[in-house]
């Protein structure tokens, strides 16, 4: 009899004990099943989550995530989750291998939209708790830093447009307007959107003008097509040698706007002017 009792008092004990733990949320997962790797038992151990999770617009629209890695050395890499609310739902839109990563890009989103995003550690069928959260509003502007290899996004009209990858302001592309043969009038790209906070669009330019202002030029518009009105984002200029220059000018929330990127040249045979434009950025 006694020993039955203290059998029966040593599985109480313990069913209590896992009662206990199973009663905690962890801030990482616990495996069900069980499966070794290395040393470590899946039934009895936990997968942490990576952590210091932070989210980021580029022009693209892009998305860029950073995070520093899971402790846990036999995690495969992360699950990639993203919402449109704070909180979730959240769906899985990626999956970033292995381990030692810590950034992934997420090009799958519309400009003007704000993302949520957490991050699983996953071995397997096995995945961690949720990391932290971190959201990031996706930049209206469209292929703002041309690496898409072409003016993508863009309308382009007159004597000479394209990209060069001749000294860009970053990344591997600029766009290139006019040429370094003589081109007749306006080359220009131009973009419409809506910006979705109030802020400061910027971009870069490089002007390569051997004439005079008299003749030939750089030129930069923003027209608000909900008030009506046009800023000169960059007065017609006409330098040579200079090298990248930034240009900025506010926008209000909720406002479409036409911004225009203009080199113009005479055609004149000795002088032919083209400028470089690169990294147009709405935060």
């Amino acid at each position: 009899m006694i020993g039955a009792a203290m059998r029966s008092r040593w599985w109480a004990v313990l069913f209590g004990a896992l009662l206990a733990v199973a009663a905690v949320a962890p801030a990482s997962a616990v495996f069900l099943g069980t499966r070794s790797v290395g040393s470590n038992t899946l039934s009895t151990d936990t997968m942490q989550v990576p952590t210091f999770l932070s989210a980021a617009s580029q022009s693209g629209p892009n998305i860029v995530l950073t995070w520093t890695v899971t402790s846990t050395a036999y995690a495969s890499g992360y699950d990639v989750l993203r919402g449109t609310a704070s909180g979730g739902p959240y769906t899985q839109v990626a999956q970033a291998t292995p381990r030692s990563t810590t950034s992934y890009t997420d090009a799958s989103v519309t400009g003007g939209v704000t993302y949520y995003y957490v991050l699983t550690s996953y071995y397997q069928n096995w995945t961690s708790a949720h990391s932290n959260q971190a959201s990031a509003t996706a930049t209206p502007i469209v292929n703002g830093g041309f690496e898409t290899g072409t003016l993508s996004g863009w309308t382009a009209t007159g004597a000479a447009t394209g990209v060069t990858t001749a000294g860009p302001h970053s990344g591997a592309y600029a766009a290139l307007l006019g040429s370094s043969s003589p081109t007749n009038g306006d080359s220009s790209i131009s973009q419409t959107f809506t910006a979705s906070t109030s802020g400061t669009l910027s971009f870069w330019y490089s002007v390569t003008c051997p004439d005079t202002l008299t003749y030939d030029w750089a030129t930069a518009t923003l027209q608000d097509n909900t008030t009506g009105q046009t800023t000169t984002v960059l007065a017609p200029t006409c330098t040579i040698g200079i090298g990248w220059q930034q240009a900025s000018a506010p926008v209000t929330a909720g406002d479409s706007y036409t911004l225009t990127l203009v080199s113009h040249d005479d055609n004149y045979w000795a002088d032919p002017t083209y400028t470089m434009y690169d990294d147009v950025q709405l935060p």
